[in-house]
C-alpha cells in the first residue's frame, strides 16, 4: 500500500514537472514574438492589442469548448430564445419551452462539459457535423433555461446562432460561429472605446486584454456585450467632459441609446450616470439643459431598465415588506429588502464580512484567475495587476488632466457598483442565515473597472513609449500563461 502511495506521489510530480515546463516554454515563445512585433518592430500599440484580443479569445475558444464557462449552457438557451426571434418564429411555447432543431435538441447537453474533463474534445468531434440534414432542421421544443436580463446581451450570440441555422450548420459549428460573433462585438466595442476615450487610451486597451475577458469572449457568456458597452459608455462620457465644446443632438442621442442598452443588463452599471454630472454646464447653453439631458439620459436607462426587468422589480420592491425571508424559485429561504432595511447594522456586518473574507478572490477572480475550477498561477495575475495600475498612469499622450474631485467620483461609481452588487446577490441568490455573501463573481465588476483605474492613476508618474510597450508585452505574456494552465490543467484532470 505504502509502495502504491509513493508511485501515484511520483507521477504527480513528474506530471507537475512536465506541466511546469509546458507552461514556461510556452510563456517563453509568448514573451519573444510579443517581443519582437512590440518592441523590436516597433507595431502600433492599438492594432497589436486588438489583434491579441481576438487571437487570444480565439484561442480560448478552442481550448474551453461550449458549455465548460460557468452558466455557459442557460446563455446559450437563452440566446437560442432570441435567435428564433430573428428568424421570425416565437420566444418561447405556451408552456414557455424553446423550439430548436431536431439536431440542436437537447441544447441542455452542453452542461455535460461543466465539470472539466479532457475528453471533450474527442466527444465533440464524434458528435461534430458540419451541415445540418434536411430531417435535422426540424422545430421541436425542449425545456430550457431563460435568462431574465437585457436583449442585448444576447444579440450577438443570437444572430450567430441564426446565421448558423439559415445556413444549415450543425448544432457544434452553429455554436462556435455564435462565441466568434461575440468575440467579435467585444473586439468592436473595445476598438470604438479607445477611439473615443481623450484619457488612458492605454489604460482602456490593456484593461481589455485581461484574462477574464478572453475567457469570457471566447464563450457564450452574456457579460461579454456588458464589459464593451460598460467601456464605451464610459470612454463616450470622458469625452464629452473634456474634449467636446457643444453638446448637440447627436451627443444626447448616443448617451440615451447608450445608456438604453447597457442598464437593463445589469442595472448596478446605473451608476455610470455620476459622470453625466462632471460635464460643464456651459456645454449646454446653460444648467436647466445639463438637468434635461442627465434627466434623459436616466430617464432612457431606467426606462429600458423596468420595461426589461419589471417581473424582478416588483419581487424586490413586495419584498420590502417583508421583514424576515422569503422563499424563491429554487424553494430556498433568503434575505429580503425589507430584512436590510430592518437590520442596517447585520447587513453592514454582513457586507464587511463579505469583503474581509472574499476580497482577494474578486481581485483574482475579475483578472483572470478561479473561473469555474480554474486556478491560475496567481504570481501572474499579481504581475498583471501592477502592469494595469502602471498602465493608469500619465503618458505622454495624456495632455488633459483629471481633477481629483472627477477622480472621486469615478470612486464612488465604482464603490456604489460594488456594493449594490453585494446586496443583489445578498436578497437574489444568499440563503437566509448565512453570514457572508453567496454568489459574487470578480466578473462582474470589468464594465466599471475603468472607473477604478482612473482614480488609482497619478499625473506625478509618467510611463513613456517604451515602458508601455515593455507593459503590453507583459500582459500579452500573461494571457499566455494563462491559457497555457488552463490547457494543461484539463489535459492533467
Amino acid at each position: 500500500m505504502t509502495a502504491c502511495v509513493r508511485a501515484m506521489q511520483t507521477i504527480t510530480w513528474g506530471v507537475g514537472k512536465v506541466r511546469t515546463a509546458v507552461v514556461a516554454l510556452g510563456v517563453c515563445i509568448a514573451f519573444t514574438l510579443s517581443w519582437w512585433i512590440v518592441i523590436r518592430r516597433k507595431k502600433p500599440l492599438e492594432h497589436v492589442v486588438l489583434a491579441a484580443v481576438v487571437i487570444f479569445g480565439f484561442l480560448s475558444n478552442l481550448v474551453m469548448v461550449p458549455g465548460i464557462i460557468p452558466d455557459e449552457t442557460a446563455h446559450i438557451q437563452t440566446a437560442y430564445r432570441y435567435s428564433n426571434l430573428l428568424l421570425f418564429q416565437p420566444y418561447a411555447t405556451e408552456n414557455g419551452d424553446i423550439l430548436v432543431r431536431r439536431e440542436d435538441a437537447p441544447l441542455s447537453h452542453f452542461s455535460d462539459y461543466t465539470p472539466v474533463k479532457a475528453s471533450a474534445w474527442s466527444e465533440m468531434a464524434a458528435e461534430w457535423r458540419f451541415f445540418c440534414s434536411a430531417e435535422g432542421t426540424e422545430l421541436v421544443a425542449e425545456p430550457g433555461r431563460d435568462v431574465k436580463t437585457g436583449f442585448i446581451s444576447y444579440v450577438p450570440g443570437a444572430v450567430g446562432i441564426a446565421l448558423g441555422r439559415i445556413l444549415h450548420l450543425g448544432t457544434w459549428p452553429m455554436i462556435y460561429l455564435a462565441r466568434m460573433c461575440n468575440l467579435l462585438a467585444y473586439a468592436l466595442l473595445l476598438y470604438w472605446a479607445v477611439r473615443v476615450t481623450p484619457v488612458k487610451k492605454f489604460m482602456f486597451l490593456l484593461l481589455g486584454l485581461t484574462p477574464m475577458g478572453m475567457q469570457l469572449a471566447g464563450s457564450l457568456s452574456y457579460d461579454v456585450p456588458m464589459i464593451g458597452l460598460g467601456f464605451l459608455f464610459t470612454a463616450y462620457l470622458f469625452r464629452l467632459i473634456y474634449v467636446t465644446e457643444k453638446i448637440g443632438w447627436r451627443e444626447w442621442i448616443s448617451c440615451c441609446v447608450m445608456a438604453f442598452l447597457l442598464f437593463p443588463c445589469k442595472f448596478v452599471y446605473c451608476t455610470l450616470l455620476l459622470l453625466t454630472l462632471l460635464i460643464a454646464p456651459q456645454k449646454f447653453g446653460g444648467r436647466w439643459k445639463k438637468t434635461l439631458f442627465v434627466s434623459c439620459v436616466a430617464l432612457s436607462g431606467l426606462g429600458s431598465l423596468v420595461v426589461s426587468n419589471l417581473p424582478e422589480i416588483a419581487k424586490y420592491l413586495n419584498d420590502l415588506n417583508v421583514m424576515t425571508s422569503a422563499e424563491n424559485s429554487r424553494n430556498m429561504e433568503l434575505y429580503t429588502l425589507g430584512w436590510l432595511v430592518s437590520h442596517p447594522g447585520e447587513t453592514a456586518k454582513i457586507l464587511l464580512q463579505t469583503v474581509r473574507q472574499d476580497f482577494d478572490f474578486f481581485w483574482m477572480n475579475m483578472l483572470g484567475g478561479r473561473l469555474s475550477v480554474f486556478n491560475p498561477a496567481v504570481n501572474w495575475l499579481l504581475i498583471l495587476l501592477v502592469t494595469l495600475v502602471m498602465a493608469a498612469m500619465k503618458t505622454p499622450e495624456d495632455s488633459l488632466e483629471i481633477p481629483f474631485r472627477h477622480r472621486l467620483v469615478c470612486l464612488g461609481a465604482f464603490l456604489l457598483t460594488f456594493i449594490g452588487t453585494l446586496i443583489i446577490m445578498l436578497v437574489g441568490f444568499t440563503p437566509f442565515g448565512y453570514g457572508v455573501i453567496e454568489g459574487v463573481q470578480g466578473r462582474y465588476f470589468l464594465p466599471v473597472l475603468p472607473l477604478l483605474f482612473v482614480f488609482l492613476g497619478s499625473k506625478h508618474i509618467t510611463i513613456n513609449g517604451d515602458a508601455q510597450r515593455w507593459l503590453t508585452t507583459l500582459v500579452i505574456t500573461c494571457n499566455a500563461a494563462s491559457l497555457l494552465e488552463i490547457l494543461m490543467w484539463i489535459l492533467q484532470h
